[in-house]
């Protein structure tokens, strides 16, 4: 999706190339310095993108347009973390990488609907941050890695089966 890093990329040059009256858009916005979800935020209009970037407590950010149809996984958007370990090969100017066997999926604690005005503060339809999602009374550990199906972490390797 496009994407801007604030404040490199002025707010206003940024309304401009994604808001317009035809096209009604939602963008996503990540501070660099956030974790766990803290200072994520949904924005539909330049008036409210303003405000969520004037109220953020990191130095910087990215803005993404929002993907408003991702892939679903049972109804619900999901994300993978594949894990790698990049090393420095000694007196060589090349590096060496290692993938992991296995990786993480995310899924999201509530079914997708698409972002409007109405849900854009359900955090937990947007955002597959597991620390949102234990919060919730609809939250379900998963004991069983090979387990596709249940709970909000799953293992990588068990879902595309």
């Amino acid at each position: 999706p496009r994407s801007w890093k604030v404040p490199e990329t002025d707010v206003e040059d940024i309304c401009r190339a994604a808001f317009s009256p035809k096209a009604k858009i939602t963008l996503i916005l990540k501070p660099s310095e956030g974790s766990q979800g803290q200072g994520i935020a949904l924005a539909r209009t330049s008036t409210e993108l303003k405000k969520v970037v004037g109220r953020m407590m990191a130095t910087s950010a990215i803005v993404q347009e929002y993907i408003d149809r991702p892939l679903l996984l049972d109804g619900r958007k999901w994300d993978m973390r594949i894990y790698v370990l990049v090393l420095p090969v000694e007196r060589e100017q090349r590096l060496v990488c290692y993938l992991a066997r296995q990786g993480l999926v995310r899924v999201c604690i509530d079914p997708y609907e698409k972002a409007d005005d109405r849900n854009l503060h359900r955090l937990t339809v947007h955002l597959t941050n597991y620390s949102l999602s234990k919060f919730s009374d609809k939250f379900v550990f998963n004991e069983d890695p090979s387990d596709a199906f249940s709970g909000c972490k799953r293992s990588l390797s068990a879902v595309p089966e």
